[in-house]
C-alpha cells in the first residue's frame, strides 16, 4: 500500500513541476484568472477571451440559482442547457454574442442537483458513499493480497471520478459512466464474497428480469437508431448549409423526425434549422411557422428569438410598408 502512495506522490509532484514550467502559459493564465476572481470583483476577468476558470465560476453561480428555483424535483433531465439563458449569459463579449453555448456547468454534482433536485443528488452521493465504504471494508478485511490491491484501485478510481466531477463532466460521457458501473459491479461482488451474503431469487424472477431487460433494450435500440439517423441527416444538412445549398439542406431537414430528435446537442431546435432554411429560400411564412414550433422546444434560444422577431417585423412591414418604426 505504501508503494502505491509513494508512486502517487511522485506522479503528483512531477505533474506540478511540468505544469509550473515556464512553457505553460495557458496554465499560468488560468492561475491568474483564479487570483483575479478571488481577490477582486472579477471585472477584469469578464473582458478576457474565452477562459474556462471564469466560465466555471459563472456557470456554478447560475446553477446554484437554478437549484434554488427548482429544489425538490429539479428542472428536468437535459433541461439545464435549455433553461440556462433565462438566467443571463454573463458580461464577457464572447458570451453575449451567442458564439458560445453551454451544455454543462462543468460540475456533475451541480448538474444532477439542478435537473433532478436535492433528492436526486443525495441518492447519487449515497450510492458513491456505499461503494467507498464497501471498498475500504474489503481493503482491510480481505485476506488475499491481490484483492486488497484491487480494492485500493477501486478506491482511487472512485475518488478520481468524484474529484473530476467537481470540475468537469465525466458522467456526461459514456466511457466514465461505464467505468463507474464496472467499479460498482466489482465492489458489490467482492463484498458479497467476503461477507458470504447471497441474494436468493425465485426461479421465475431471473426470467422476468431477462424479459424486461430484452424488451427495454430493444426499445432503446429502435429509438436510438431513429435518433442517430436524424443526427446524420442534420449533419448532412449543416454541410449543405455551409455550401449555401439551401435546397439540399431543406431536403435533409424534412426527413428528420422531430419527435425523436427535437433539439441537437446544443439545445438548438431542429425546427429552427428548418425555419432558417425556409427564410433563405424566400418562404417567410414557412420560416415563421417553423420558428414558432421551435420556440416550444426551446423558448430561450437567442438566435431563435431574434429570428422570430425578424419574421414579426417583416409581417409589420408588409402591413405598413411606410412606417419607419417597424424597419430593421
Amino acid at each position: 500500500m505504501y508503494s502505491i502512495v509513494f508512486v502517487f506522490m511522485v506522479s503528483s509532484g512531477a505533474a506540478c513541476y511540468y505544469l509550473l514550467n515556464n512553457n505553460h502559459s495557458a496554465f499560468k493564465s488560468k492561475v491568474a484568472t483564479i487570483r483575479t476572481l478571488v481577490f477582486s470583483d472579477g471585472t477584469d476577468a469578464l473582458e478576457q477571451k474565452p477562459n474556462s476558470i471564469y466560465e466555471r465560476s459563472f456557470l456554478w453561480g447560475k446553477t446554484v440559482t437554478m437549484i434554488n428555483d427548482y429544489p425538490i424535483f429539479g428542472c428536468g433531465m437535459a433541461n439545464w442547457k435549455i433553461i440556462l439563458p433565462s438566467y443571463g449569459l454573463g458580461s464577457a463579449a464572447y458570451m453575449k454574442n451567442d458564439s458560445v453555448r453551454f451544455v454543462h456547468p462543468h460540475n456533475d454534482f451541480l448538474l444532477i442537483a439542478a435537473e433532478t433536485g436535492i433528492l436526486g443528488v443525495l441518492l447519487f452521493a449515497i450510492f458513491l458513499i456505499i461503494l467507498l465504504k464497501h471498498a475500504f471494508y474489503q481493503c482491510y478485511h480481505s485476506k488475499i493480497r491481490e484483492k486488497q490491491i484491487q480494492s485500493i484501485l477501486m478506491i482511487f478510481g472512485l475518488f478520481s471520478l468524484i474529484i473530476i466531477s467537481f470540475f468537469g463532466m465525466p458522467l456526461s460521457r459514456i466511457y466514465p459512466a461505464i467505468i463507474l458501473m464496472l467499479i460498482a459491479a466489482i465492489v458489490v461482488d467482492e463484498q458479497n464474497r467476503i461477507t458470504g451474503s447471497e441474494i436468493k431469487f425465485s426461479p421465475r424472477i431471473p426470467l422476468v428480469l431477462f424479459l424486461l431487460f430484452a424488451l427495454s433494450t430493444a426499445g432503446i435500440a429502435i429509438f436510438g437508431k431513429k435518433r442517430l439517423h436524424g443526427e446524420f441527416l442534420l449533419s448532412d444538412a449543416l454541410i449543405a448549409e455551409k455550401n449555401r445549398n439551401y435546397s439540399n439542406m431543406n431536403t435533409y431537414l424534412q426527413q428528420i423526425n422531430t419527435s425523436v430528435l427535437p433539439v441537437d446537442v446544443t439545445a438548438t431546435p431542429v425546427s429552427w434549422y428548418q425555419g432558417y432554411c425556409w427564410f433563405y429560400l424566400g418562404n417567410i411564412d414557412a420560416a415563421f411557422n417553423a420558428f414558432k414550433e421551435a420556440e416550444k422546444n426551446n423558448p430561450y434560444h437567442l438566435k431563435l428569438l431574434n429570428d422570430l422577431g425578424t419574421c414579426y417585423n417583416i409581417k409589420v412591414i408588409r402591413m405598413l410598408p411606410k412606417i419607419t418604426t417597424s424597419k430593421l
